[in-house]
């Protein structure tokens, strides 16, 4: 029986994508939401941009959120478009041209691994 480490290095190897060790065993790409007021005024210079950069680079799935765009559906479960960042982005600049440029999509919220709150409540 392989190890988890030994089966990440095999996975790795034959694959690419990055999976992470639970417990001993392998398991999905982490996933995590970024919350911001909006997108649009999202720049390369912000501590968010450079999070969510770093965070692509070590193998994390990672989508922004806008915080007018949280939901429930008709069985409470909270729900929110996201803009999801393609895994090859490497730069805060890169990050924030690729989020604006993809289309939103619907996720539960639920499914995510995390939530960052980097939204500032006094500006609109």
């Amino acid at each position: 029986m392989l190890t988890c480490t030994r089966a990440l290095s095999k996975h790795a190897a034959l694959v690419g994508a990055p999976l992470f060790c639970a417990g001993g065993r392998l398991t999905k790409r982490v996933r995590i939401g970024i919350v911001v007021n909006r997108l649009r005024s999202l720049r390369d210079t912000y501590t968010t941009s450079h999070l969510a950069a770093a965070a692509t680079r070590a193998g994390l799935q990672v989508l922004f959120i806008e915080i007018g765009d949280f939901t429930l559906d008709s069985e409470d479960r909270l729900l929110a478009l996201g803009h999801r960042v393609p895994s090859r982005v490497s730069t805060s600049a890169e990050v924030v041209e690729a989020a604006t440029g993809m289309p939103r999509g619907l996720l539960d919220v639920q499914q995510l691994d995390g939530l960052l709150l980097r939204n500032n409540p006094v500006r609109r």
